[in-house]
C-alpha cells in the first residue's frame, strides 16, 4: 500500500506532538521536589545538606552528561537513545517514589538527572534533523513546553500529595511518582512513533 502525502503529513504532525510531549516532561520530576522537600526530608530523615543535594544533583548531571550526548548519538541512533533515556527517566521516577532511605532516593535522583541531561540535548537535535524547514517554530514550541512542564508540576505537587492513593504511594511519593507515570505514557507513545 502506497503512502499518500496526507499520511506523510499525519506522521510529521504526530511525531512533532510526541516530541513536544517529551519536552514537556523534561523538568517536572526535578521541579516537583522543591514544594515537596519538607515532606521528603521528614520522611527520609535527611539533613539540610542532603535535602539541598536532592535539588542540586540533577543540575550537576546536566552540566556533566550533556557533553557526552553528541558522542553517544554517533554510536546509538538518536531516536533509540531517546527511548532509552525516557525508559531510565520513568524507572528512576518510580524508584525514587518507592525509596525508603536516602541511598535509593539519591541514586534514583541521579538516574533522573542523567536521563534528563541526555534528553535535553536530543530533543533539539531531533528537531533540527526532522524539521529543518520549521526549526524556528519547533524550537519555539519546544521552549514553551519546556517552561510549561515545571510550572504545572509545581502548581499541582501539593494537591497531588493530598490524594489518597493507597498504602504504598501516599503524600510526596504519589506526587513525585505521578510524573513517572506520565513519562511512561509518553514512552509508550514515543516507541511506535519513533
Amino acid at each position: 500500500m502506497r503512502e499518500t502525502a496526507g499520511d506523510g503529513n499525519k506522521i510529521v504532525i504526530v511525531y512533532a506532538i510526541t516530541l513536544l510531549a517529551v519536552a514537556f516532561n523534561l523538568r517536572p520530576m526535578i521541579s516537583t521536589v522543591s514544594p515537596l522537600l519538607p515532606d521528603i526530608t521528614a520522611d527520609l530523615q535527611l539533613s539540610k545538606t542532603l535535602a539541598g543535594a536532592s535539588v542540586t544533583i540533577p543540575v550537576l548531571c546536566f552540566g556533566i552528561f550533556s557533553f557526552l550526548v553528541p558522542k553517544l548519538s554517533k554510536l546509538i541512533h538518536p531516536e533509540l537513545l531517546m527511548t532509552i533515556s525516557l525508559g531510565f527517566l520513568a524507572v528512576g521516577g518510580v524508584a525514587r517514589s518507592f525509596a525508603t532511605g536516602p541511598g535509593l532516593f539519591f541514586f534514583a535522583t541521579f538516574v533522573i538527572g542523567v536521563a534528563i541531561a541526555v534528553s535535553n540535548v536530543l530533543v533539539p537535535l531531533l528537531i533540527r534533523v526532522k524539521y529543518a524547514r520549521q526549526v524556528a517554530l519547533m524550537v519555539g514550541l519546544y521552549s514553551v513546553m519546556l517552561s510549561l512542564g515545571p510550572v504545572i508540576a509545581v502548581a499541582v505537587s501539593r494537591p497531588l500529595a493530598a490524594v489518597p492513593a493507597g498504602e504504598l504511594l501516599t503524600g510526596w511519593r504519589f506526587a513525585a511518582g505521578f510524573w513517572a507515570l506520565i513519562v511512561a505514557v509518553v514512552l509508550v507513545v514515543w516507541v511506535p512513533v519513533a
